[in-house]
């Protein structure tokens, strides 16, 4: 695995790349090694199906294997937001597999390989605050009926042991606090430099895409209420899938990436709701009515995306990154963050300034931040003076805006690529020094 990234230098990369998600890298690595990009792009399905089939084989356990099979397809398929989710090619597709599997062997009251599985967590994703949550839990029910006392102390030390082998340690601890707190928003970084999807959602943004949920919590727990289940290792399950379900709801209130793990409790939760608590009609059927409004409004979701498809930008990146010089160690100026990983893909050799998160260039120098952010508002006289000196640029790749508009009133700094001109994405040429 790669311990450099010369491409993005302003990251500091250039002298060592902290890769926070070694296993799914590893994972895509081999793919490719198969069949290259159609390979990957396999893995998205794969791992998708085979998070819905863990569900099911749990699920199964407390209900009719028909039942189990409706709940698992209907509540995966209709929740809009997670279905996107599993759709991409990212590091949380593996995480929210490697998670699913812990939650199952804690459920089965396998200590040993819920210690893997968590070793496995921390050599697959950054965001370790996962599995500490299921730990907590596991402790806080380590007497009760079904679990083994000490599983909270073996998913500890698969987190720890799987986090100090980590190739890349302590850079993934550190990178795991950073994300965490941008996750939390507690990070220093001004708006609107983060990334759309760490946004805190509005209650309606939250209630359109996940309001079955918090529904399905107070269900629960006014049935467990009205109608006390006996001890058993069923209410233990459920007990432990309630705080979870419960913990990472309310985090995803803050960001909603938390609810690629509500999403798997809350439905195992309603699989071991319906086995334990003696409602024979009141609670299926209330959850049921929850589940259908949850549908209806992921319909709206699914009308809307389908009525108005974007298209991918990958074809004006490919098409403006072919008009730069092979061989020619370029650096290219992304004013979009998010360009960083098409120059990536498309042209591995030429440079660029951000990729995967804007974060990032803020940690490694906010001199660099606040310039590189100036230069996308068009608040610098000289533009190129600073795409010079501070970043070293020989083009510039950027949409509409005002440092396009900059550009365009500057042809004795600034010369547009031919084929440019009525595509809102622009490749410029910065005059050398």
């Amino acid at each position: 695995m790669p311990k450099v990234l010369p491409q993005v230098e302003d990251l500091g990369w250039g002298h060592y790349f902290p890769d926070k998600e070694f296993l799914f890298h590893a994972l895509t690595a081999l793919a490719w090694k198969i069949g290259e990009a159609p390979a990957v792009l396999w893995l998205v399905p794969l791992l998708g199906i085979a998070t819905i089939l863990c569900l099911y084989l749990e699920a199964s356990r407390q209900l009719r294997p028909s039942m189990a099979a409706v709940l698992v397809v209907v509540g995966v398929f209709g929740t809009a937001g997670l279905l996107f989710r599993l759709s991409l090619l990212r590091p949380h597709l593996l995480a929210v597999f490697v998670f699913v599997l812990l939650l199952l062997a804690v459920l089965r009251d396998r200590p040993r390989l819920a210690a893997v599985a968590t070793a496995l967590f921390a050599l697959t994703y950054h965001a370790f605050i996962v599995p500490g949550f299921l730990i907590a839990a596991a402790w806080l029910l380590r007497r009760q009926p079904g679990f083994t006392r000490h599983t909270w102390a073996w998913c500890l030390g698969g987190l720890l042991l799987g986090t100090l082998v980590h190739p890349y340690f302590p850079s993934n601890l550190v990178m795991g606090v950073l994300h965490l707190r941008l996750a939390l928003g507690l990070g220093s970084v001004p708006p609107p430099t983060p990334g759309t999807e760490l946004y805190p959602p509005t209650l309606l943004q939250f209630l359109q895409a996940y309001g079955f949920y918090p529904l399905l919590l107070l269900g629960v727990a006014i049935a467990a209420w009205l109608r006390k289940p006996s001890a058993s290792a069923e209410r233990s399950g459920l007990m432990l899938l309630f705080l979870l379900t419960l913990v990472f709801t309310v985090l995803g209130t803050r960001t909603l990436r938390a609810m690629e793990y509500a999403v798997p409790c809350g439905l195992l939760l309603f699989a071991y709701a319906l086995r334990v608590l003696p409602v024979r009609h009141a609670l299926p059927a209330m959850l049921g009515v929850l589940l259908l409004c949850q549908g209806w409004l992921d319909a709206r979701f699914y009308q809307q995306s389908w009525s108005t498809p974007e298209p991918s930008p990958e074809p004006a990146y490919a098409a403006l990154l072919r008009q730069i010089p092979a061989g020619s160690n370029a650096k290219v100026f992304n004013c979009e963050w998010e360009a960083g990983s098409y120059v990536f893909y498309e042209r591995p050799d030429l440079r660029f300034v951000d990729l995967l998160e804007p974060t990032f260039l803020f940690q490694a120098s906010r001199a660099k931040f606040e310039a590189r952010k100036g230069l996308v508002a068009g608040a610098f006289a000289d533009p190129r003076a600073i795409l010079r000196g501070a970043f070293h640029a020989d083009y510039v790749l950027c949409a509409a805006g005002p440092l396009t508009r900059q550009m365009q009133s500057k042809p004795e700094d600034f010369r547009a690529s031919p084929g440019t001109r009525e595509d809102p994405l622009r490749l410029f040429v910065v005059r050398p020094d």
